[in-house]
């Protein structure tokens, strides 16, 4: 059985990356692959590299083949943008339209979005010229596998 970490990080990211609106708010890189991916933006600081999203997450088992997922969703983008608070909301939006009460199937696990529990929230962080500004959104999925 794949653990459950696995399978909520892979369904995160099959759901989001499914979606044509969160594909075309969130972009692609030069080779083609979308601005999403496990770890922290500071492994690049080339403003051509933002908009991006970034995903942490911790696995909290409640029995057998079930669990919560705590997830930390990260989007960054570029400070000197136009209107980056606008987007930031944009794709904040999206990615929040697309999992909160949502419940999906992915490598036969049944997976079922919380973004609004307590404590589950987003908090926008000030940003400084040359710099990104970023929104932390804290989300779990319920894993069943």
């Amino acid at each position: 059985m794949k653990p459950l970490l696995d399978l909520a990080e892979a369904g995160l990211f099959a759901r989001l990356s499914g979606d044509a609106e969160y594909r075309s708010s969130v972009g692609v890189d030069g080779a083609g692959d979308l601005r999403l991916s496990p770890g922290h933006w500071q492994d690049t600081e080339d403003p051509g590299d933002y908009p991006r999203q970034t995903v942490s997450a911790v696995e909290r088992p409640i029995g057998p083949g079930r669990g919560w997922v705590h997830v930390t969703l990260d989007t960054y983008v570029w400070y000197a943008a136009q209107d980056p608070d606008a987007k930031l909301a944009e794709i904040d939006g999206r990615a929040y339209a697309l999992l909160e009460g949502q419940v999906w199937r992915h490598e036969g696990a049944r997976l079922a979005g919380d973004c609004t529990s307590r404590g589950m929230d987003a908090r926008t962080w000030p940003a400084i010229p040359g710099r990104p500004i970023r929104r932390t959104r804290t989300l779990r999925i319920l894993v069943s596998s």
